[in-house]
């Protein structure tokens, strides 16, 4: 699946198609690209329209395109928008690429195909005066400086495990959304009992509160878990370069 917000503007690649494109990640694939429409071969559409936009304009929200690979090899697709209405009243877009099986048979991807496990240390029991000093912080320089030293761990080392995890929340983010939209309460169960272990474990408190919402609430929005995430993803990722390794 490929995600895009209310804005038409795409956030998000599964593996599977991250897969069929070959690209390494996400993060590769818009290094080189800032949508899909980049990578299609005589592709047309109005100025004014996004690519969303422009499949969502034609029958059945589908339209046949010629993708190029990141290694320059061509596929024949149709795309397929489908439209996600959120809690909030505002809607979210996946894009499902169908290929034809004779150009390049897919495998049928399982979740468990594209859940990762987290392996990351288990570190000593806080008291809770201690934690509650964590989970009422926010993730800032305060925060990473009481954690790391209640961990008893050096900022280098704190930094490489948040980033472990956080490569961690977004390989398996996409597999959770999917799980969400499809109310597939097991493999949701299964998803965030990965992502939560770690997050508890190096006291992330925000993350495992959002994890814990999901394990919670039946009628999650999907909009603000989205942003809650990145903006948790977001803050994790501004601390790993500040206190991180410098290459």
């Amino acid at each position: 699946m490929i995600l895009y917000d209310s804005s038409y503007k795409i956030f998000g690649m599964g593996d599977k198609s991250l897969r069929i494109l070959h690209y390494d990640s996400f993060d590769d694939f818009m290094a080189r690209n800032n949508d899909l429409d980049d990578i299609c071969e005589n592709y047309k559409k109005e100025d004014n329209l996004s690519f969303v936009q422009d499949i969502l304009k034609s029958p059945k929200s589908t339209k046949a395109i010629t993708l190029r690979t990141k290694d320059n090899k061509k596929i024949e697709a149709t795309a397929k928008v489908l439209q996600l209405s959120l809690a909030s009243g505002e809607s979210m877009y996946e894009v499902v690429l169908l290929l034809d099986e004779d150009l390049l048979p897919v495998a049928n991807i399982t979740y468990d195909d594209e859940l990762p496990a987290l392996r990351l240390p288990v570190f000593r029991y806080l008291s809770m005066n201690e934690q509650s000093k964590i989970s009422n912080t926010m993730l800032d320089d305060t925060w990473f400086e009481r954690t790391s030293k209640f961990l008893n761990i050096s900022h280098e080392e704190f930094a490489s495990y948040l980033n472990v995890l956080v490569k961690g929340v977004n390989k398996n983010n996409i597999a959770l959304h999917n799980a969400l939209m499809s109310h597939d309460t097991t493999h949701v169960a299964k998803i965030i009992s990965i992502l939560k272990e770690p997050a508890v474990n190096l006291h992330i408190t925000p993350l495992v509160k959002i994890y814990e919402s999901v394990q919670n609430d039946n009628a999650i929005d999907l909009g603000a878990f989205i942003l809650n995430i990145r903006n948790s993803l977001k803050s994790l990722n501004r601390l790993i370069r500040k206190y991180g390794r410098k290459v």
